[in-house]
């Protein structure tokens, strides 16, 4: 993710290209395995396409291990794709619809001020024109906005826009004057997360670690409008997991890149040992690390929002919090 993304930022036209010859050459292969299984492999497809046909595949899967499927979800996936493929029915379930693409992009990008990449979910880094071509192929979808510190990352605020932006040419396109150009802004929409080889810190442990809720309450930093939430519900509402996901858009495991909307909305203190349902106590966890937190003696607190303390077996303490924007 993060070298595609500085290569995108160091040369864009070449970039461009490389992907014009990739799409050009787009092809499906079938392959005999070794071990008599056999392979079926596309290339050269569109970002947006390919992320979206795989959310639609997951989706089914899902439904069918919600169902009570024996299979995992990788059988499932695979399973669904050539049921799909075959024109077999998948029955009655909630995945009637085209597939879904989260796309992150800032506002001056969207708008064509700058060349910063966007991302897709369950892809990475996007070139500029790809984000913006999403986007402009998604404008009767529901947006989001996200508006963050920038300096440390943190969510302060969230919504429903209902506003598109206008057409706008290329920034190379645009005449800007020298003595027009405008002064930097910040992008209101949330900006992608960047691959940070800083962001799991290992610490020595130096005493006792702040614990969860409380210690978020006593920091007394403004955290923005989290949605309001009944604290003794077992699950989060839907606008709290949203604002979770938001957020944390990735699993706050150190150094674990799968993204938010993947992953479980876990309780930092656990619902049994009296955790309340709140956006200070809960946090996006990868099935993996989830499972690792409860049962490999691991510890986990959350100090202030957003801010993940990991404390290993052999003591270990992994600091991980908000990506800069």
């Amino acid at each position: 993710g993060g070298a595609r993304r500085r290569a995108l930022a160091a040369d864009p036209q070449h970039a461009r290209k490389r992907r014009e010859r990739g799409r050009a050459e787009r092809r499906v292969i079938l392959e005999a395995a070794d071990d008599g299984t056999a392979s079926l492999s596309a290339f050269g497809l569109a970002p947006s396409r390919a992320a979206a046909a795989y959310e639609r595949v997951t989706a089914i899967a899902k439904a069918k291990k919600l169902a009570g499927a024996a299979q995992t979800m990788d059988q499932l996936r695979a399973d669904a794709l050539l049921d799909l493929l075959e024109g077999v029915d998948i029955g009655a379930s909630p995945t009637a619809r085209r597939g879904v693409v989260e796309l992150t992009v800032g506002l001056e990008t969207l708008a064509g001020l700058n060349s910063d990449s966007g991302t897709l979910a369950g892809y990475g880094p996007v070139a500029a024109d790809v984000a913006r071509q999403c986007a402009k192929g998604g404008l009767d979808y529901r947006w989001r906005f996200s508006v963050r510190d920038d300096q440390t990352g943190e969510l302060l605020f969230q919504g429903l826009s209902r506003a598109r932006p206008p057409e706008a040419p290329a920034p190379s396109q645009q005449p800007q004057p020298a003595d027009e150009q405008r002064p930097p802004t910040q992008p209101l929409l949330a900006q992608p997360p960047r691959p940070r080889p800083d962001r799991a810190e290992p610490r020595q442990p130096a005493g006792p670690i702040p614990h969860g809720p409380a210690a978020a309450a006593s920091d007394g930093a403004g955290q923005g409008l989290p949605p309001t939430q009944d604290p003794q519900a077992r699950f989060p509402n839907a606008a709290t997991a949203r604002w979770i996901t938001s957020r944390d858009r990735t699993c706050r495991a150190p150094g674990c890149r799968r993204w938010a909307r993947s992953c479980d909305i876990d309780h930092t203190v656990d619902f049994g040992h009296g955790g309340p349902t709140t956006h200070d106590n809960l946090g996006a966890l990868c099935r993996r690390h989830h499972v690792m937190k409860h049962e490999a003696g691991w510890q986990l607190t959350q100090p202030r929002p957003g801010q993940f303390v990991w404390v290993s077996p052999q003591r270990r303490v992994y600091v991980v919090r908000p990506e800069p924007p």
